[in-house]
C-alpha cells in the first residue's frame, strides 16, 4: 500500500504570507533556508478519463535532473485538505514505466482501472515552489511550500498560486496546531481544487469556481458499533464541519437563502457533537471551538431570520390574500433589509478572525486528537451504544426539565425548550442508527411534529418584532403599518389553534417509548 499524505492546502494572498515570514513563531520553526526549484508535472489518463472518474491521478514530473512517477489515490481537496494515498517511484525519463509500481495492489488496480486502454498526457502544470521544513518542537515537521505557475491544458492556461502544508513526520495533530500558529487572525480561504482539479476543469474548457453556489446540506454519517465513542465524534463532527465549510464557500456566490440556513444547521450540528465529546475530555481548545460556532450562529442566524420573515411570515399572507399594494412596499422594504443583513454576513465572515475556527473545522479529527492529550474519562471506553444512550438520555432529561409547567410557559420558556428540543432532534439523528430503527423513527416523528409547531410559534413571534421595527423606522409610513398589523393579525389567529397543537403533541412525545431505553442490546435490534 501506497503512504498516505496529509496536507492543508490555503488561498493565500502574498501580503499574507511576508506578514507570516516577519512573525517569531516563523523564523523559529524554519530554522532552515528555503529551497527553490522548478517543477513541471504533465498528468495521463484514458481518452474516457477513468482516472479522474475515480479520484485517481497519475503524472510524471521533471524534477532535479530526473523524473518522479507518481501514483495518487483518493485525490481531490476537499476544504482544503488532500489525504490521497500516494505511491513514487524514480524513471528513467518522461515516459510512464507503470511496471515498475512496487506496490502490488496499486499496480493492479492501475491495470484494472485503466481496462487496456491508452495513456496520453492530458495537461501539464509548471510550478516555481519554495519551500520551508518547519521544526514543531522537536515533535513534527513539516513541509511549507509556496507554488506560484500555471496549469496549461488544450492550448488554454490558468495561474496557480497556493500554500501546502505537509505533514512528513510526527503527528496528524501538529499540522493544525502549526498552521493555527501561523495563520491564525490572517484572513485566508481554504482551497477547494487541487492541481489536477484544475487541470482537469481547464481540460474541459470549465473555469475553476472556487466558489460553489449551492447549499450543502446535512449528510447521514455512517456509525457502527464498531467504533469507539471518540471514533463516533469524530465522524459526527466531520460531517457537520464540511456541512458548515461547503456553505460558508457558497456564500459569496450564492443569494439562496437556503445556503444561510444550512450553515447554521451546521453550526447547530456541530455544537452538538461538541456537546457529546464534553463528557468524553475536557479541553480549553474545544471550549472556545464551541464558543466561535455559538457567535458564528448569531451572526449568520441575522441574515437567516430576515430570510424567515420574508419567506414563512410575509408571503404567506400574500398568497392568501392576494395581491395588495400595501404588501409590496412592504417586500421592498424587507428586501432591502435582507441584503444589507446578508452583506454585513458576507463581510463578518471574511475577516481573519474566523481562520481558526475554520482549520479546525477542516482538521477536525485533529482538533479531537489534541483534546485527548488533556486527558479521558471512562466513557471513552464504553460501547458507542451504550455511551449514545447515556447521552440521549442526558438531552431528553434536559427537554423534560425546560418543559414542566408546559400549558403555562411564557415566550422565553418557550424558546429555551424549542432550543433542547432542537439539540435532542440532532442527537438523535447522529445516534439513531446504532438502535432499532422502527423504534427510533416512531420517537422522531413525534418530536419532529412538535419542534415544526415550535419552529412556527418561534417565527410568528418574528412578526410582532417587525411591528416594532416598522413603527421606530418609519413611523409616518401608515401603509406600512396597516401591512403589519394585517400580516400579525393573520398569524396570531393561526398560532392559537398551534399552540393548543403543541400541548398534545408534548403530551404524545412524553408517552412515546424512548428508543434508547434498553441501551447495548438495542444495536443492531431488527426493525
Amino acid at each position: 500500500m501506497g503512504q498516505r499524505e496529509l496536507e492543508i492546502k490555503l488561498e493565500v494572498g502574498h501580503d499574507i504570507l511576508e506578514r507570516v515570514r516577519r512573525k517569531p513563531v516563523f523564523n523559529a520553526m524554519a530554522a532552515v533556508k528555503p529551497s527553490q526549484t522548478s517543477l513541471r508535472s504533465i498528468y495521463y489518463d484514458t481518452p474516457d478519463l477513468s482516472l479522474r472518474n475515480q479520484r485517481a491521478s497519475l503524472r510524471l514530473r521533471a524534477k532535479g535532473g530526473g523524473w518522479l512517477q507518481t501514483l495518487k489515490s483518493g485525490t481531490g481537496v476537499v476544504n482544503g485538505v488532500s489525504n490521497p494515498i500516494e505511491t513514487e517511484i524514480e524513471v528513467g525519463g518522461p515516459s510512464l514505466e507503470l511496471d515498475r509500481i512496487g506496490d502490488a495492489d496499486q499496480k493492479n488496480w492501475l491495470a484494472k482501472l485503466v481496462d487496456a486502454q491508452p495513456l496520453d498526457p492530458v495537461f501539464e502544470t509548471v510550478i516555481d515552489r519554495t519551500i520551508w521544513l518547519l521544526d514543531c518542537d522537536g515533535e513534527a515537521v513539516i513541509e511549507l511550500a509556496v507554488d506560484d505557475g500555471t496549469v496549461e491544458a488544450s492550448g488554454e492556461s490558468e495561474e496557480i498560486s497556493e500554500i501546502e502544508l505537509e505533514l512528513k513526520s510526527g503527528p496528524s495533530r501538529a499540522l493544525l496546531e502549526a498552521t493555527e500558529k501561523l495563520f491564525d487572525g490572517e484572513p485566508v480561504d481554504l482551497a477547494t481544487m487541487s492541481k489536477a482539479q484544475r487541470g482537469y476543469a481547464l481540460l474541459e474548457k470549465q473555469k475553476a469556481d472556487r466558489t460553489p453556489a449551492r447549499p450543502v446540506n446535512a449528510d447521514k454519517p455512517t456509525l457502527s458499533p464498531e467504533m469507539t465513542p471518540i471514533d463516533a465524534v469524530k465522524t459526527l463532527g466531520r460531517s457537520a464541519a464540511n456541512q458548515i465549510l461547503g456553505n460558508w464557500s457558497a456564500l459569496g456566490g450564492s443569494e439562496d437563502s437556503e445556503v444561510p440556513h444550512q450553515l447554521r444547521v451546521g453550526l447547530r450540528r456541530l455544537r452538538t457533537t461538541l456537546k457529546l465529546f464534553s463528557s468524553l475530555g475536557n479541553s480549553a481548545a474545544l471550549e472556545r471551538f464551541s464558543d466561535e460556532a455559538r457567535e458564528l450562529g448569531r451572526i449568520v442566524g441575522a441574515a437567516r431570520d430576515a430570510d424567515v420573515l420574508i419567506e414563512d411570515i410575509v408571503t404567506p399572507v400574500i398568497e392568501r390574500d392576494g395581491a395588495d399594494r400595501r404588501f409590496e412596499t412592504l417586500l421592498l422594504v424587507l428586501e432591502q433589509e435582507r441584503a444589507n443583513h446578508r452583506q454585513a454576513m458576507r463581510e463578518a465572515l471574511t475577516e481573519g478572525r474566523w481562520t481558526w475556527f475554520k482549520l479546525n473545522c477542516t482538521l477536525f479529527e485533529q482538533a479531537v486528537e489534541r483534546a485527548l492529550d488533556s486527558g479521558v474519562s471512562a466513557d471513552a471506553n464504553a460501547h458507542v451504544a451504550v455511551f449514545s444512550a447515556r447521552e440521549l438520555d442526558k438531552a431528553w432529561k434536559r427537554v423534560r426539565k425546560k418543559g414542566k409547567g408546559f400549558d403555562r410557559q411564557d415566550v422565553s420558556e418557550r424558546h429555551a425548550m424549542r432550543k433542547s428540543l432542537k439539540t435532542l432532534r440532532y442527537a438523535c439523528d447522529f445516534l439513531s442508527p446504532l438502535f432499532s430503527r422502527k423504534k427510533s423513527d416512531k420517537f422522531v416523528m413525534k418530536l419532529k411534529k412538535l419542534q415544526d409547531i415550535f419552529g412556527y410559534l418561534n417565527d410568528v413571534a418574528m412578526a410582532e418584532e417587525l411591528e416594532t421595527f416598522i413603527s421606530e423606522r418609519y413611523p409616518d409610513r401608515k401603509d406600512l403599518l396597516e401591512s403589519v398589523a394585517a400580516i400579525r393579525k393573520w398569524h396570531r389567529k393561526r398560532a392559537k389553534a398551534a399552540d393548543k397543537k403543541a400541548g398534545k403533541r408534548w403530551r404524545k412525545l412524553k408517552e412515546q417509548e424512548r428508543f434508547w431505553s434498553s441501551g447495548y442490546a438495542a444495536v443492531n435490534a431488527p426493525n
